[in-house]
């Protein structure tokens, strides 16, 4: 299973998370234990080569279970730090920012007599974007029919292997 992220998603924030509507649903079929391999790769760029205007830029990989709460898969999230400054100043660098990839293992066990659905969700988030000086932008350089350049888009896949609980 898979998905791509159809168009850019941005965000001038100074901190939190920011929701991609970007998800992968698996169905877990009853009396049946099934091991998950989730993988992403999200390209982030930002508006800002001023130095110290934002803190952190991440993912964070969610699985919700039966359309309830999402919860953090800490093994697939991640985090980066913004470097200071860029090599060449605000003229010397025309796209600033970085391919985040993730990937996570979840082994789920359904021991109930009915289907289990699981979603696989991305999210990204922002922290210490001061005063929201600066725009960010997931999933892509650009929408078509702008060029995206080499950036790519954002994907994301699942693999499922499932044995029986007896």
């Amino acid at each position: 299973m898979y998905a791509v992220l159809a168009t850019p998603v941005s965000s001038s924030i100074g901190g939190g998370r920011v929701n991609l509507n970007f998800s992968i649903p698996v169905t877990i079929p009853a009396n049946t234990q099934a091991q998950i391999v989730v993988n992403y790769n999200m390209p982030v760029r930002h508006s800002n080569a001023t130095a110290n205007t934002i803190g952190y830029i991440g993912c964070t990989l969610y699985k919700s279970v039966n359309s309830g709460t999402d919860t953090e898969l800490e093994m697939g999230s991640r985090k980066y730090t913004v470097p200071g400054s860029y090599n060449g100043g605000t003229g010397g660098v025309g796209a600033l920012g970085v391919p985040i990839a993730g990937f996570a293992i979840d082994v789920v066990s359904n021991t109930g007599s009915t289907p289990m659905n699981v979603t696989y969700k991305v999210d990204d988030y922002i922290e210490g974007n001061n005063s929201a000086l600066s725009t960010i932008t997931f999933g892509m350089f650009a929408e078509a029919p702008a060029p995206n350049f080499n950036w790519g888009r954002g994907a994301m896949s699942a693999q499922i292997f499932t044995k029986p609980i007896n």
